[in-house]
């Protein structure tokens, strides 16, 4: 029936461009029906606003053309056949070639033109009936020229206020953007909502690399599983005669290291480091040769796929891939997991590695993360392996420019030996290719708010038993550091508790009548500890433009937690020479 299949065609058109529109106003609303609803309503209204109406019309299509295929001698396989082998043939052309090479918006908009133009060629027929049925064919150009004269970014990337995109590619695995910041940092962003590292991390980033680099007393060949901004594996740049190789499972994340140019810099520089586009699980299995690093990234358990690198199965890949010597590190968001999730997988990597032990990678509340940290065969670092390590001086130059250069900062972030960490995870089921237990339990981590992570984090620093001995190996002549390390942990911890309790306005000159203090002292019971040092450099910096004494006071105090260290008398100084004060 041609006379109903005209009408169709252009009903299909309409809601293709609808649900097209739709896409665009998705993420305004999006925030109201999760806060409102939840995540599961807000998910569901999603997809029903973006793909319902299409879903319907292309059913009603699909419908008549079955009817109309059956006759005396049957149809329907045949018709139900073609379908088939349309369905087969549409990843290929959609997902393959007409998406990466037009974009996603871009590419519906053609499937809709694709719809609205065969409506058009049946009414175009001699004899067929123009009204009402031409009002409803027509509809769909209607709708697609709203979207050519929209005000619409079919990159689907909304920068915040006063960022603009500076890059983008879709591909065939992920769409990827490079977006600017007011403030000048930039960061990488997948598929339009996932962060992955940028500038303003770039610090924590390099310390990824180098904590795990320097777990190795001589280091000669390392992978790097995900490679997002490149700033982690760019941290092998300044390490001689090493050989990284840093694979991402997004070739489209790959093409915008560019964008980031000191990471840009350091690949170019260095023949040591290359990247490839490559699935992980399937990289460590079949690469030749051994490595005496493997680095895995933060992999956010929820997404696609990514539970699957938490499995026994993958760790025991990483361990066959290991030199011997070798060292395994897992690095793993502990913004992202809850405890239950964070046991799952300490349990999976310690039924591979069961000599590990686990670190902080930095002092964030918000954004914690950790690393676990495997030496099979081998106990904790040797101290002389940091103290007497000969480095070239633009690594020791990297190294004091994240406040990364003393072996306080190194084993500063230790949290657990093995025992501490076997008795944290405790007895339970592990995380199997077979039974991929994080693949179903991480998703209930989005569509849930997570209590602050700082909760997490500070559970972990109180209830983890922890002793010098087990995170390094400073021999029997060292004992003073182990006293000096044990002091640094009070203060760390101290630290921390301190900036969950303290409810920070943005008043400086308030602001640093609360912190300050407490955070002297901390500097007093441990000056090795340089977190709480400098955040009071800091707040006298910015209180001396309005109470130039109270910052000198301020910073005298400090100087007297700290004399070895210089900075806060000549800070004094300095604001006592412009304030017209006697220092």
């Amino acid at each position: 029936d041609l006379a109903a299949l005209a009408p169709l065609l252009g009903l299909t058109a309409v809601a293709t461009a609808l649900g097209t529109l739709a896409v665009f106003a998705v993420p305004a609303i999006y925030p109201a029906l999760r806060l409102g609803a939840g995540g599961l309503v807000a998910e569901g209204a999603a997809a029903l606003l973006t793909i319902g109406l299409p879903s319907a019309a292309m059913g009603a299509l699909f419908s008549h053309l079955i009817q109309a295929a059956k006759g005396p001698r049957g149809g329907i396989g045949r018709a139900l056949a073609a379908n088939t082998a349309g369905g087969a043939i549409a990843p290929l052309a959609v997902g393959i070639l007409l998406i990466p090479s037009l974009g996603v918006v871009a590419g519906l908009v053609v499937l809709s033109a694709v719809y609205a133009a065969g409506s058009l060629a049946l009414l175009a027929r001699p004899g067929a009936r123009a009204l009402p049925r031409a009002a409803l064919a027509l509809a769909g150009p209607a709708v697609l020229a709203a979207l050519f004269a929209g005000p619409f970014d079919w990159r689907l990337v909304r920068p915040p206020a006063g960022g603009t995109v500076l890059a983008h590619v879709e591909g065939v695995a992920a769409s990827a953007s490079v977006v600017a910041e007011p403030g000048g940092h930039r960061h990488l962003r997948v598929n339009g909502t996932y962060t992955m590292g940028g500038t303003a991390s770039y610090a924590l980033d390099r310390i990824q690399g180098h904590l795990a680099l320097l777990q190795h007393p001589a280091p000669r060949r390392a992978l790097f599983l995900g490679v997002g901004t490149g700033a982690t594996l760019a941290s092998g740049a300044r390490w001689p005669g090493l050989e990284v190789v840093g694979v991402d499972l997004s070739p489209e994340v790959l093409e915008l290291i560019d964008a980031f140019p000191a990471v840009a810099r350091d690949l170019s520089q260095s023949a040591g480091l290359r990247t490839g586009a490559a699935d992980a699980r399937r990289y460590v299995r079949a690469a030749e040769g051994s490595y005496d690093l493997i680095l895995a990234d933060n992999y956010h358990p929820a997404k696609d796929g990514a539970a699957l690198l938490y499995t026994v199965e993958h760790y025991r890949a990483i361990r066959a891939r290991l030199a011997p010597g070798g060292v395994a590190v897992q690095w793993l968001p502990l913004h992202q997991l809850d405890l239950a999730g964070l046991r799952l997988i300490t349990r999976t990597f310690l039924e591979v590695f069961p000599g590990a032990r686990l670190h902080m990678g930095n002092y964030n509340l918000v954004t914690p993360i950790l690393a676990l940290v495997a030496r099979p065969g081998e106990g904790p670092p040797r101290l002389g392996d940091w103290v007497g390590r000969q480095m070239p001086d633009d690594l020791v130059a990297e190294l004091r420019s994240i406040r990364f250069d003393s072996p306080f900062a190194l084993a500063g972030g230790f949290l657990a030996g093995p025992e501490a960490l076997t008795e944290f995870a405790g007895p339970g089921p592990l995380n199997t290719d077979d039974h991929p237990r994080l693949l179903f339990e991480a998703p209930e981590t989005v569509y849930r708010a997570l209590a602050p992570a700082a909760e997490r984090l500070l559970t972990l620093v109180r209830d983890l038993p922890r002793l010098p001995r087990q995170a390094v190996d400073f021999g029997p002549e060292a004992g003073a550091f182990g006293i000096r390390l044990e002091r640094y942990w009070q203060a760390r911890d101290a630290f921390l508790t301190l900036g969950a309790s303290v409810n920070v306005t943005g008043t400086v000159n308030h602001d640093a009548r609360l912190l300050a203090p407490p955070l002297i002292e901390i500097v007093r019971h441990a000056p090795d500890f340089r977190p709480a040092y400098d955040p009071v450099l800091s707040m006298a910096r910015r209180v001396a433009a309005t109470e130039p004494q109270y910052a000198m006071n301020l910073l005298e105090g400090l100087d007297g937690a700290h004399p070895d260290r210089a900075d806060a008398r000549r800070l004094r100084a300095e604001i006592a020479r412009v304030a017209g004060l006697s220092n």
